[in-house]
C-alpha cells in the first residue's frame, strides 16, 4: 500500500482549479497528487472569502508572480504552484459562506481547498500558526 504524500494529508485528495468553472456552474475537482507532484514550490495563500480582490494589493502581486514564474517554466516540473485556503471573516450574510468562497476563487490561475474541507483548512491553519508562533518564540 502506497503510502499518502504530505500533500494529500496537508490539504486532502481532491483540490479546486479555480479557473474552471463546469456545466453545473461547479468548479472541477483536480487530484492534489496531479497538481503537486511536480512543484518545486508549493505557495500556500491563506484569504478570506468576502475581500473585493479588486483592491486587494497582494493578489495583485501574487498574480504576477505566479505568471512570471509560470512562463519562465522551461521542463514538465512546475516551479510554483499555489493553494489558496480560503477562511471566512465576518459579513452580513452568514448564510452564504459558499458563495462568498466560491466568488473570491473565481478566474484565479491556482489552485483551492473545496468549500467541504473544513477540517482540513482549520488544522493546515493551527499547523502553520504554531510552527510560526514557535519560530517568533526561539
Amino acid at each position: 500500500m502506497e503510502k499518502t504524500k504530505w500533500y494529500e494529508r496537508l490539504f486532502g485528495t481532491k483540490l479546486i482549479k479555480c479557473d474552471s468553472v463546469n456545466s453545473a456552474n461547479d468548479f472541477d475537482l483536480i487530484a492534489t497528487r496531479d497538481i503537486l507532484q511536480t512543484a518545486k514550490i508549493t505557495g500556500i495563500y491563506f484569504s478570506f472569502a468576502n475581500i473585493n480582490l479588486q483592491s486587494d494589493e497582494f493578489i495583485k502581486k501574487l498574480l504576477d508572480l505566479y505568471d512570471r514564474l509560470k512562463n519562465e517554466s522551461c521542463s514538465d516540473d512546475k516551479k510554483l504552484e499555489v493553494i489558496q485556503v480560503v477562511m471566512w471573516a465576518h459579513n452580513d450574510n452568514y448564510g452564504d459562506f459558499e458563495n462568498s468562497h466560491r466568488d473570491s476563487l473565481l478566474g484565479l490561475p491556482w489552485f483551492a481547498m473545496p468549500f467541504s474541507e473544513i477540517d482540513l483548512k482549520v488544522c493546515i491553519q493551527f499547523r502553520i500558526f504554531f510552527k510560526f508562533l514557535f519560530l517568533a518564540c526561539c
